[in-house]
């Protein structure tokens, strides 16, 4: 479904091999989140997808999706702020002014719809209610 979606844009982004449910589920583990239906079938389909164009990736692969929350997590500088992401999982940046787009987290499952976090202000701001509609949005510069 995933590829098949991706594949109607253009031939400007890059679909990465998909991993086992087991790779996807060792990779994130450190994380302490249930992944909703939709990240986790995407990852089982490709292990991340990067915009050629915009040099950016769209959606991590496992490996960066790990890395980069943990970073956030373990960030004294935004600890310092009060701000605390156990209650969100970034999944891209957008490439300017640190903001990154994630899922929100309540009680450990992630939720559906993508937000938008502002670094300056730790604002939220939903942008898309799914992953496929986040796609196109980035497909189509909305976000």
């Amino acid at each position: 479904m995933w590829t098949q979606l991706i594949r109607q844009f253009n031939k400007d982004y890059k679909i990465h091999p998909p991993l086992s449910e087991e790779w996807v589920d060792k990779g994130l583990a450190d994380l302490s989140v249930t992944l909703n239906y939709s990240l986790k079938s995407f990852l089982l389909e490709t292990d991340g997808l990067y915009d050629v164009r915009q040099f950016l990736w769209m959606v991590w692969n496992v490996r960066d999706l790990s890395a980069y929350n943990l970073a956030m997590r373990n960030d004294e500088k935004f600890a310092d702020m009060g701000y605390s992401f156990a209650d969100i999982i970034f999944i891209a940046n957008a490439g300017v002014d640190g903001i990154l787009f994630g899922f929100p987290v309540v009680d450990g499952l992630m939720q559906e719809g993508i937000v938008r976090w502002h670094p300056k202000t730790n604002k939220r701001t939903q942008v898309a209610d799914n992953l496929q509609t986040y796609l196109e949005n980035w497909i189509n510069k909305i976000l």
